[in-house]
């Protein structure tokens, strides 16, 4: 008969809905749910391996929480909203009892600037809102680009997805290029646009079948990367995929729908990223998919959560829609306790 140690600890662990892709590799839905009626469990077997039992998804509006339950997210008030403490605010301040913004010239660490400003550092460890670039403008000193725009190797601003195969960025972001993907090209001695033709094997840290891109250059060392899942297997892929190409345009589908000066301008798209055009409440729900897939598309088909063209493996749905689900429930840092990590005794 198998025996369960309930171990409680006092410490936490960070689960980064957002960034850690480490936790995909761990999810495995449960077919029953918890009695407890948690949503979570993070389980240790005798051999260390880590397992992120799923139950409940949890509702609409609700998330998993802090002590692995489902509940309400915290809901923060808006600009110009009543409110009666700074922490009420998305804005990050109360003031005569409505949540204020910081105005052009205003310092800002601990404020969110208003609509179409950004929290730029100018000097001696002060930042100030200033007024943010648009597109095809170049900015000036001590600025940069409004959410949404990336600079190009001219120095303008420039919407994403603009440039295709070849386009020269000079050290500049991938995000501008059609792929999505960029990398250093020995012939030209700078970084371009280019999709991968084929994808190397990755064993033991180190690729073990080369791969390339499109304009011919050998993908042979480095990227490689490693997790391992609640079996204890370990899984290992390249840190870029010929996927993520096509979930960036599927993507840039969306993106070029929006219409960036409006979001830029208008009140009710301020949020505490109100300089970061990837958040829910500026970029609509099937664009946000679209890009955190585009991001995590490498880890997602090694995880087996999704196959070589991108859809979803049948036996793997549910753990993929926790995945979507942990996204669109506000993609914040959970600070998790792990209430009870059970142990299985042989």
């Amino acid at each position: 008969m198998k025996k369960y140690m309930i171990l409680f600890l006092l410490n936490f662990i960070i689960i980064n809905s957002d960034t850690s892709y480490q936790t995909i590799f761990k999810y495995k839905c449960e077919d029953i749910k918890a009695k407890s009626g948690a949503c979570r469990y993070t389980l240790v077997d005798s051999k260390g391996n880590v397992e992120y039992a799923l139950f409940d998804k949890c509702g609409n509006g609700k998330k998993c929480g802090e002590n692995g339950v489902c509940e309400e997210g915290l809901k923060l008030r808006k600009y110009k909203e009543s409110c009666n403490y700074d922490e009420d605010c998305v804005t990050g301040s109360c003031k005569n009892n409505k949540c204020e913004v910081a105005k052009e010239n205003d310092e800002c660490e601990d404020i969110i600037c208003g609509p179409g400003l950004g929290c730029i550092y100018q000097s001696n460890n002060v930042y100030k809102c200033v007024k943010l670039a648009n597109e095809n403008s170049k900015p000036g000193t001590n600025t940069k680009c409004m959410a949404g725009l990336k600079t190009d190797k001219e120095g303008k601003c420039t919407k994403l997805g603009s440039f295709e195969d070849g386009y020269e960025l000079e050290g500049g972001n991938s995000l501008l290029c059609h792929s999505g993907l960029s990398h250093f090209s020995t012939v030209k001695s700078k970084n371009i646009c280019d999709s991968i033709e084929s994808e190397p094997e990755c064993k033991d840290g180190v690729i073990i079948k080369n791969g390339s891109w499109k304009d011919g250059t050998t993908i042979e060392r480095g990227n490689c990367q490693k997790e391992t899942d609640y079996k204890g297997t370990d899984k290992e892929y390249y840190l870029y995929s010929k996927l993520q190409s096509k979930f960036y345009g599927e993507f840039l589908d969306e993106y070029n729908k929006l219409d960036l000066d409006k979001i830029n301008s208008d009140d009710k798209y301020l949020s505490s990223e109100n300089e970061n055009l990837f958040s829910l409440n500026k970029l609509n729900k099937k664009a946000y998919e679209k890009y955190k897939l585009y991001q995590k598309a490498p880890a997602l088909q090694a995880a087996g959560l999704i196959d070589s063209e991108g859809k979803v493996v049948d036996d793997k749905k549910c753990e993929y829609d926790y995945f979507i689900k942990t996204l669109n429930s506000g993609f914040i840092k959970l600070k998790t306790i792990i209430i009870a990590m059970i142990i299985l005794l042989f």
